[in-house]
């Protein structure tokens, strides 16, 4: 699996990891403008967040669909992702940039 690159959907700057550790962000699920699922910690590099462990946390959704969402022409299908410090409680609608 290949890395995925977001940016914040506020202050429009790079969710960063190394693969190994990463920013603390909030992802969200859009599926039509609807968050469908969401997460947070910090970020692991492939589109999902760790837990206490450093283990990766799996999207309920199965992963190639997930994907799919991801890479649709639609924008308000795939993951949006918020830095942990840029979150407003306002809800993303359109998934991040790449």
């Amino acid at each position: 699996m290949g890395c995925f690159s977001f940016m914040c959907k506020e202050c429009g700057e790079q969710v960063t990891s190394t693969s190994f550790d990463g920013e603390m962000v909030k992802l969200f699920l859009l599926k039509d403008d609807e968050v469908i699922e969401k997460m947070e910690g910090p970020y692991d590099s492939y589109g999902r967040v760790f837990d206490e462990n450093y283990e990766s946390i799996k999207w309920e959704m199965d992963w190639l669909e997930v994907c799919k969402l991801n890479f649709d022409t639609d924008k308000s299908n795939g993951i949006a992702g918020v830095h942990a410090r840029c979150w407003t409680k306002k809800i993303p609608r359109l998934r991040s940039g790449r």
